[in-house]
């Protein structure tokens, strides 16, 4: 049993405590924008499936505008690797950072769900 079956199978059983990796765009927008964005989501796995959402949001340049955003991508997919799950929300779709981290979690075994997003505000599950 290889370390990523053993993750795999852990996330999916209903006593594990699961904790959450969320994707949601975030180009545009400042630190304290992402913050509460991110409080939101949080906050909405939370009462909707039970997951504790593990904080990705990056502290270290704040409103900088020449941060780099392959940084910020790497401090996210070293989050996404704390979490039993991958939950990917609000428009995720159309930004190039959540595509990444949606690829990474698919191509490494993270299972993954999916939230509401901007366009129908409906929510859909799956698995990767």
């Amino acid at each position: 049993m290889t370390e990523e079956t053993t993750r795999e199978e852990t996330a999916m059983t209903e006593e594990a405590a699961k904790r959450a990796f969320l994707s949601f765009p975030m180009r545009g927008k400042t630190y304290d924008e992402v913050r509460r964005e991110w409080g939101a989501w949080a906050d909405w796995v939370r009462e909707t499936w039970g997951y504790e959402a593990v904080d990705s949001t990056c502290t270290e340049f704040g409103d900088n505008a020449d941060h780099r955003a392959l940084y910020y991508l790497g401090h996210s997919l070293q989050r996404m690797d704390e979490a039993d799950v991958a939950v990917f929300l609000g428009g995720w779709e159309s930004a190039d950072g959540c595509r990444v981290e949606h690829m990474a979690a698919l191509l490494y075994g993270v299972p993954t769900r999916y939230g509401p997003t901007e366009r129908d505000g409906e929510e859909t599950e799956g698995e990767g």
